[in-house]
């Protein structure tokens, strides 16, 4: 009888942790995670579990999660600033939340989905996106070459804009422009073959890095040409701009543009 009795208070104590709610399990789940990612990803996570990192924007299920979380060990995991929206059988919490894998701290904001299943929370999506000031000093170097590099790029591009756009451009780069058409590198070196560069000044710039591979620029920007042969002008005036940067093996290369009057 005693171990019929013991395993019924046992079961009665877990029944009781996934009868509460989602703030009162959520130290338990953590505390789960710290024992063992591995064995985390196997029992709380659903079988339909979706992942988006910021790491390369992936978005991966409970399959690859389980290979990844396979050999991880926690030796701290610390959460913060959280958040709790309850409904029914779903849960979702967000915060900040700092793990650190053998010699390795990576700092998130996050986002968790839970859905109750046969009385147990089940994670069933996450979404982290890395915290920049976690690593102050690579962000800010990072960004100051940018900075660096934008300013140069923005002149090369007054002195032969063609150039411009057969060196530092993506090959897939997709333009935006101002009257809503979109065009892409062909069409604007051709555009730009009989054209010189009479102003392209850029203000109220302001850098978002995203990783170390990514960086978006928004701001205004006031920009004339003039047509070398009929010396005819074309006067754009000052429009806004959002540019994203992709970094690869040769260096930043601008993947995006899009411009709107801002007049």
């Amino acid at each position: 009888m005693k171990p019929l009795l013991i395993t019924a208070v046992l079961l009665l104590i877990n029944l009781a942790v996934f009868a509460q709610s989602l703030e009162q399990s959520f130290a338990k789940l953590m505390d789960e995670y710290k024992k063992s990612p591995n064995e985390y990803s196997q029992n709380y996570y659903s079988n339909d579990y979706r992942f988006l990192g910021y790491r390369g924007g992936k978005i991966v299920g409970k399959k690859e999660m389980n290979l990844a979380l396979a050999s991880l060990k926690v030796t701290e995991l610390n959460y913060s600033d959280l958040k709790f929206y309850e409904s029914g059988n779903f849960g979702i919490v967000n915060g900040i939340i700092t793990i650190k894998y053998g010699v390795n701290t990576y700092k998130d904001a996050f986002t968790y989905t839970f859905q109750k299943q046969k009385d147990q929370w089940k994670n069933v999506a996450g979404h982290h996106t890395q915290v920049e000031y976690d690593q102050p000093n690579k962000n800010a170097d990072n960004l100051a070459k940018f900075k660096t590099y934008f300013e140069e790029s923005r002149l090369r591009f007054i002195e032969n804009p063609v150039k411009f756009f057969n060196d530092e451009c993506t090959a897939d780069f997709q333009y935006v422009t101002s009257k809503g058409g979109v065009t892409s590198l062909k069409p604007l070196r051709e555009i730009f073959v009989p054209k010189k560069v009479l102003q392209r000044e850029m203000t109220d710039l302001v850098f978002r890095s995203y990783g170390d591979e990514v960086i978006v620029v928004t701001g205004k920007m006031t920009h004339k040409y003039q047509n070398i042969d009929t010396q005819a002008l074309t006067d754009y005036g000052t429009e806004t701009i959002t540019y994203t940067y992709a970094k690869d093996k040769t260096g930043w290369k601008l993947a995006s543009a899009h411009h709107s009057k801002a007049n």
